[in-house]
């Protein structure tokens, strides 16, 4: 039997969602990631609404991530599957203009015994040198 996405409760939801911090709740089955929960502090650091961005993630879409970046991005999160913490540093395009991200991703099992990780984000600033090297 395949294993189904986790279920949050309403106050589990809302904890996340609300947490003051950029957030993504993830879960792995059959070797895809699934976006379960954005917080309104990522969707807000990345310029998107909740919705929108869920749906970007679960399509397995780089379009937004800075071309040298998808291979080192695919590896975190083959690297987030194998170890209980792990971090990255790349380039994602916010409002038109590439913003270095740190990533941290934690897996944490639920009291239901489901493994999620749990990755929060940190906007380092614009990357001003590729802005530069994209137009030219």
């Amino acid at each position: 039997m395949a294993e189904a996405l986790y279920q949050f409760t309403d106050q589990e939801r809302a904890l996340y969602e609300k947490t003051p911090l950029p957030l993504l709740v993830m879960q792995v089955i059959d070797g895809e990631y699934h976006a379960l929960l954005a917080s309104d502090e990522y969707c807000k650091m990345v310029g998107s609404d909740r919705e929108s961005m869920l749906e970007y993630l679960n399509h397995h879409s780089f379009g937004r991530v800075y071309p040298d970046d998808v291979v080192r991005l695919a590896t975190f999160s083959a690297s987030a599957v194998k170890y209980p913490q792990c971090h990255l540093t790349y380039r994602l395009s916010i409002k038109g203009e590439y913003h270095t991200l740190f990533a941290h991703s934690k897996r944490i099992k639920t009291e239901d015994g489901t493994i999620l990780f749990l990755v929060t984000y940190f906007d380092l600033g614009n990357d001003q040198s590729q802005q530069d090297q994209g137009t030219k």
